[in-house]
């Protein structure tokens, strides 16, 4: 079962209206960035290890704020952070962290969020995936944290039952599963909460309500089918 402080975090049962379709038409306030994320990147399955660890890193460094403040800055977390190639950041040192906060203010969009220990964990964690990967089996070592991340949940997405957006949960004994190995394997920043959004948000596990566009073609997606399955584009913007 869920711990005290995740069944402290999960939402309520009753909840009114069901939801509208698409699954991202019933979000508030969405900009064009944001829209776009939650369209087609949100809860669609995401594997490949250097995939993964700039969710896990971005996820972390979301601890306190919402995603959309992280979402504006992730262009500049990918250049602080060589683009989220695990070998590149584990060879970073503390000297680099300190460049990064002591770069000039300018637009939200350019710089990455000033915490220290948030900025020092995407190193930490950088290092444990390369151990991860040192203990891995001969062959497998590329590919050892999407293994590792993929086993909570059986290698396959497992489809939700809630009904409507306020019915999804933010916790689950697979989420506090996985925060025990990371931490154990020494990640930072890695606590249940932010593992379920992690879960949510590569499509570990998928929140679009049922009867939504996008639960079934994941459903389709996760049952092997190849009908209905099929990511939705990224429009181009005008210029």
């Amino acid at each position: 079962g869920l711990s005290e402080a995740c069944k402290r975090r999960q939402p309520h049962a009753h909840t009114p209206s069901l939801m509208p379709e698409p699954w991202y038409a019933s979000l508030p306030n969405m900009d064009e960035d944001y829209l776009t994320y939650m369209r087609t990147e949100w809860g669609w399955p995401k594997h490949g290890d250097a995939a993964l660890f700039e969710k896990l890193s971005l996820e972390g460094a979301q601890a306190g704020l919402s995603w959309r403040t992280i979402l504006t800055k992730r262009e500049a977390y990918r250049k602080a952070f060589h683009g989220f190639d695990i070998d590149r950041v584990a060879k970073m040192k503390e000297s680099d962290v300190a460049k990064l906060l002591a770069a000039p203010s300018g637009a939200p969009a350019d710089s990455v969020v000033r915490h220290r220990g948030k900025l020092l964990s995407v190193i930490n964690n950088a290092q444990a995936v390369q151990r991860m990967r040192a203990d891995a089996p001969p062959g497998s070592e590329d590919g050892a944290l999407d293994a590792f991340l993929w086993g909570f949940v059986g290698g396959k997405p497992r489809l939700t039952t809630a009904k409507t957006r306020a019915a999804i949960p933010t916790c689950s004994p697979e989420a506090e599963a996985m925060s025990k190995a990371l931490k154990k394997a020494g990640f930072k920043f890695v606590g249940p909460t932010m593992c379920y959004s992690l879960m949510q948000s590569c499509g570990l596990v998928v929140d679009h309500p049922v009867g939504t566009p996008e639960h079934k073609a994941l459903a389709a997606l996760a049952s092997g089918e190849a009908s209905g399955a099929k990511r939705p584009k990224k429009k181009r913007r005008r210029r």
